[in-house]
């Protein structure tokens, strides 16, 4: 890497990525010629680093899925679907959590709870998290009918898109 990269950063926003040195092209260049990405394995790796935002726990919430990054207010904000035993339970819920850099994670929250109950057919999936004039807004998909039909076909019952905007201290 020494020699390949300068040492500038570029933020935008709560990610930093490094930039290109004055001789080399853009990333964006990888797009547009595709001779570049003919041998992929030549290519300079960005340094990385793996961190957990949520561990599940047996007997807990196992299930967790659709999630969804963006940052706001200096901060990451990650948000995810999340069933007790599978896909799209009839107890899932949504959560969303925090972190300043990407790698410490404050503890999950709850966005949307289950609209009916363990027992009852209705659920939610997480849709996305993003930043639309200044607001932090999450789509979340709620269904209220089970998740097959008596056929074994996937149901959409009620299917319906709901936004959620964060209000400095809640959805």
């Amino acid at each position: 890497m020494k020699g390949r990269w300068r040492r500038l950063l570029w933020m935008t926003g709560c990610i930093v990525l490094p930039v290109f040195g004055a001789s080399e092209r853009a990333p964006e260049h990888l797009l547009s010629d595709p001779s570049l990405l003919a041998r992929p394995m030549e290519l300079p790796l960005v340094p990385s680093q793996t961190s957990s935002v949520f561990l599940a726990e047996a007997g807990k919430w196992q299930s967790n899925l659709h999630s969804y990054l963006t940052c706001f207010d200096e901060r990451f904000w990650v948000t995810w679907s999340s069933s007790r035993v599978k896909e799209d339970g009839s107890e899932q819920v949504i959560r969303y959590t925090t972190s300043k850099d990407g790698h410490n994670w404050a503890e999950s929250s709850i966005l949307v709870d289950d609209p009916d109950g363990p027992d009852q057919p209705g659920r939610w999936i997480a849709r996305g998290i993003f930043v639309q004039d200044e607001r932090l807004l999450a789509l979340n998909a709620r269904l209220d009918g089970p998740r097959e039909t008596p056929e074994g076909r996937e149901s959409w019952a009620n299917l319906r898109l709901v936004r959620f905007e964060w209000t400095d201290e809640k959805w």
